[in-house]
């Protein structure tokens, strides 16, 4: 394969253009309301088709039909150029035409990306080039000169794979597949029964969402603070939610986080559960008051997409990884 270097920094990476590829973005582009959207719809298409020709050749898999460029009504109603590339996430390929100086990335797409990849597309739409990618966007204009090399892309993903295999991949635990560190609360009932103060006044310490039992997982953590050993109860349920995401092409999954004390009654003072999204901002948090007996947090979440819980007390953490 022949490698050409963009102003001397990067390498980009030409592709041809097959006719399948320019038949079916045509085709896309025609369903458009007006000129100026036929011709995004037809560069995002032909964008997307090149990167997956890309990959394929790379041997890493894709997927067209989970991804919103393949969704008719998303293409009429946002403008999406997005890859998914399975158990992994949502890639971005944005397309540039020739000799340009930037990118154009809209503001809808700066979130739930494991990258965004620039291809220039030729005017006579016979040629890709794969110029380069980043990790993340912050402005709607992305220089070209900004750019890492593709090599540099597959090195990312390949840390992401990495780090993949130790996320709890929740979509599996609707299909009856969980991760030997996860349990059936059945096996942590011994340990409030042997709680006295619960047992003399009678009290039940799991208020649990109403869902499919078989959907529902534990796993005990501990936090070691000087002296002192909190050992806490983290509950995550899983519920499909497919049917509500009407327009999208994802299998919608609703969580249930909760969380619950093992020593005592109440959860100790100031433990902060929270939720974060793959650049480890927080989107989701609650912390325990005097007298809270469980923290609880829910979240809805598309087929693919990151996220980590984690729980601090003091100076302790834990956290736990999560691909919907």
């Amino acid at each position: 394969m022949n490698y050409s270097s963009i102003e001397g920094e990067g390498f980009s990476i030409p592709l041809p253009i097959t006719q399948l590829a320019r038949d079916i973005s045509l085709q896309f582009a025609k369903e458009q309301p007006n000129s100026v959207k036929a011709d995004r719809v037809l560069l995002n298409t032909l964008a997307v088709l090149a990167v997956k020709d890309y990959l394929k050749m790379m041997g890493i898999s894709t997927s067209l039909d989970n991804s919103d460029s393949w969704n008719r009504v998303m293409r009429l109603c946002a403008d999406v150029a997005d890859l998914e590339i399975p158990n992994l996430g949502i890639l971005e390929c944005r397309s540039v035409r020739s000799n340009q100086q930037s990118c154009y990335i809209p503001a809808e797409v700066w979130q739930d990306r494991i990258g965004y990849l620039v291809i220039e597309i030729a005017d006579d739409l016979q040629e890709a080039k794969i110029l380069g990618f980043v990790q993340q966007v912050e402005e709607e204009e992305l220089a070209i000169s900004q750019l890492k090399s593709p090599e540099d892309f597959l090195d990312h993903l390949a840390e992401l794979r990495s780090s993949e295999r130790s996320r709890i991949i929740l979509s599996q635990w609707l299909d009856g597949i969980f991760d030997r560190y996860w349990q059936d609360l059945k096996s942590f009932s011994g340990l409030f029964e042997t709680n006295l103060e619960w047992a003399f006044r009678g009290f039940d310490p799991l208020i649990l969402p109403p869902i499919d039992r078989g959907n529902r997982k534990a796993k005990l953590l501990v936090l070691e603070r000087e002296l002192l050993k909190d050992s806490l109860l983290l509950i995550v349920s899983v519920r499909d939610d497919s049917s509500e995401n009407i327009g999208s092409s994802n299998r919608g999954i609703h969580i249930s986080l909760q969380l619950h004390s093992v020593n005592q009654i109440y959860l100790p003072e100031n433990v902060h559960l929270r939720v974060l999204d793959r650049l480890n901002d927080v989107f989701l948090s609650a912390e325990s008051r005097e007298r809270d007996n469980y923290l609880q947090l829910d979240l809805q979440g598309d087929l693919g997409e990151f996220f980590s819980v984690e729980v601090t007390l003091g100076n302790c953490e834990v956290r736990e990884d999560f691909v919907v």
